[in-house]
């Protein structure tokens, strides 16, 4: 597989440690939300490996195109250092995406902190198929709750939740989740991302409700493209010995949406 070549347009600090990055792709980019782009974050060979990262955002029809990402190592630390004018080489879109139900009246989603950036995507698509959108958006603080005034400008007004009690409901997205199924009709389905202790608790409430779940999953890779094995994901399917090694998927290839089928 080949790589492209984008233009980055603009670069900017949104919160502390996270940065939003646009992009003109050479052509028409066109991707499913919960698909990525494996980036080099260096014209060199050091570091060697590329960075996955959800799209965030498409534009102008695919003619531009938004990253959003946290600096927490050396690989996105030099990613944050990229300007205006710079070219950008990537892999992509790659990996298996969220499905969406056309005529589909409302659906629920899921965030927790960086884990907006593919529902972001995922939202513009559904609001412009004229499908309602509940959102429940969590992080640790007010200041890590990110993509706000974006998601507004779709029309989509999340309900909050943070750990310490600094903006909306005082406690997990996934305590907030149980809250709003208490007091609503549950949905067909429910898409979420998030931290990996994240996204177990809100499987584990949905199962409760017996809702089916697309996630959204996070693992380092290496090649991308499913050839070097090294994403591999543990995810039996129903009525399955859970330990069968046949139950590993290739977040880069399977992933990294994964489905959970919970029977009604």
């Amino acid at each position: 597989m080949l790589s492209d070549q984008g233009l980055v347009t603009n670069l900017i600090k949104v919160a502390p440690d996270y940065y939003e990055l646009t992009f003109r792709p050479p052509g028409i980019l066109k991707a499913v939300p919960g698909q990525f782009l494996h980036l080099a974050v260096t014209g060199s060979h050091d570091p060697l490996l590329r960075r996955p990262l959800s799209i965030f955002d498409l534009l102008e029809g695919g003619k531009k195109c938004r990253l959003l990402f946290k600096k927490s190592g050396r690989g996105t630390a030099l990613l944050s250092k990229f300007q205006a004018g710079e070219p950008l080489d990537y892999i992509g879109p790659l990996g298996n995406g969220f499905t969406i139900y056309p005529g589909s009246p409302w659906e629920l989603l899921v965030a927790g902190g960086i884990g907006v950036a593919p529902l972001h995507y995922l939202a513009r698509v559904l609001t412009e198929s004229g499908i309602k959108i509940v959102f429940l958006l969590g992080a640790a603080n007010r200041k890590q709750l990110l993509a706000r005034s974006s998601l507004s400008s779709l029309g989509v007004e999340p309900l909050l939740a943070t750990d310490d009690g600094s903006a909306g409901y005082r406690g997990t997205v996934g305590e907030l989740l149980v809250d709003y199924l208490e007091k609503n009709p549950a949905p067909d389905r429910l898409y979420c991302c998030g931290p990996p202790s994240m996204i177990e608790q809100v499987i584990n409430i949905a199962a409760r409700w017996k809702i089916p779940v697309q996630a959204s999953h996070e693992e380092r890779m290496a090649c991308g493209i499913g050839a070097c094995m090294g994403c591999a994901f543990h995810h039996p399917e129903e009525d399955t010995n859970p330990t069968d090694y046949h139950y590993y998927r290739r977040l880069c290839r399977e992933g990294p949406v994964i489905s959970y089928r919970h029977r009604r």
